[in-house]
């Protein structure tokens, strides 16, 4: 199943959500967390599409 996350405001915000991702992943979901580029800025995806 592909899912698509949008992710708004600050890496505090942002990185609980990637955890969320990262966790879908691995139960093996395709996931693209969509955020502002200042949001991603910086971040491990971990295999995720941003």
């Amino acid at each position: 199943m592909k899912l698509t996350i949008i992710a708004i405001g600050s890496r505090g915000d942002v990185q609980p959500i990637v955890a969320f991702g990262r966790g879908l992943s691995d139960a093996r979901y395709a996931v693209r967390i969509v955020t502002l580029e200042v949001s991603g800025a910086g971040m491990s995806m971990g295999g995720i599409v941003a």
